[in-house]
């Protein structure tokens, strides 16, 4: 997990497109994420990710909250309110397996 940006500057639920997490590959090897998934501890939020989803050698994936048009590294939850916690949380990406690969704590 890379980046991130769990608190956009005004309402939460009017910056839904603002909230995002960034899924980085760090390894030599493009790593295809059909089936991954990523979520939050407290909440169970998750957001499972489709067929051709590529997380390029050394790059990112960036999921946002809102809704908007998938494209190559930047992929859309289209929830309709906010998912990661201001006050802090625990964000976990999870092989096709469910077995925990990263995690990210947040602190406020």
């Amino acid at each position: 997990i890379g980046d991130h940006q769990v608190d956009p500057d005004g309402p939460d639920r009017d910056a839904l497109v603002d909230e995002w997490v960034e899924v980085r590959n760090v390894g030599d090897v493009a790593v295809e994420l059909e089936g991954w998934s990523l979520r939050d501890e407290t909440t169970g939020h998750r957001y499972r990710f489709g067929p051709r989803t590529l997380a390029p050698v050394e790059g990112v994936v960036r999921l946002r909250t809102g809704c908007g048009e998938d494209h190559d590294r930047s992929l859309f939850w289209c929830e309709r309110f906010p998912v990661w916690s201001n006050g802090g949380e625990t964000i976990l990406l999870l092989d096709p397996t469910g077995s925990i690969v990263d995690y990210r704590i947040l602190t406020p």
